[in-house]
């Protein structure tokens, strides 16, 4: 019985991971992957767990001809939205190059495995100057939260010393408040902010 429950889950990751349109699983390489799962099926009841996946909810297609088989149809992200999303991810100089590659990568679970290939040659280094302060990801995340729950967020202004420190300006106007309302702008004054943070991050 567990067998046959892990099936399912089985037979779902494989066509999420390895299928798409023109990358089709075949029943035999789908019993193949299955027994590298440690699971035995047969393809009577494969038929059976395609169709229990198609009421579940997945778009389970299948193609006729010479190479009959399988393929997850509709995801939620369709490949020219992912890569649209790796082009902002690579153009923010916001990012470091580590963090670009590290979100890129979680993009790519988001599609079949061979469509992350080609996702993974679309991604190369931009000749671009880039933060290299990991930090300002999560203050965007940071300005988001204050904004949506309306609170004031406090800016204190520094300068690079010489030994690569941090010299906090001394004077009254060198510490700002913001308040921000309504919460939909956020994302246009978070990007703002962070333009002046990324100049002296840089």
């Amino acid at each position: 019985m567990a067998n046959k429950k892990l099936k399912l889950l089985y037979l779902a990751q494989y066509l999420w991971e390895q299928t798409d349109e023109q990358h089709p699983g075949t029943m035999q390489e789908i019993i193949a992957y299955l027994a590298s799962c440690g699971i035995s099926a047969e393809r009577k009841s494969l038929y059976d767990d395609l169709e229990l996946l198609r009421l579940y909810g997945m778009d389970v297609q299948s193609v006729r001809g010479k190479s009959y088989g399988y393929f997850l149809g509709d995801r939620e992200f369709q490949l020219p939205e992912l890569k649209l999303l790796i082009d902002v991810v690579q153009a923010s100089p916001f990012l470091t190059q580590g963090k670009s590659m590290e979100l890129i990568a979680k993009l790519e679970k988001l599609t079949s495995r061979p469509n992350a290939r080609q996702l993974r040659r679309q991604v190369y280094v931009m000749d671009r100057v880039r933060t290299h302060n990991e930090r300002l990801y999560y203050a965007v995340d940071g300005l988001h939260t204050a904004i949506n729950d309306d609170r004031k967020v406090t800016f204190r202004y520094f300068d690079w010393t010489a030994s690569g420190g941090k010299s906090y300006r001394r004077c009254r106007l060198c510490v700002s408040f913001l308040h921000i309302t309504p919460p939909h702008i956020s994302g246009v004054v978070a990007c703002g902010l962070l333009a002046s943070a990324y100049k002296q991050t840089a």
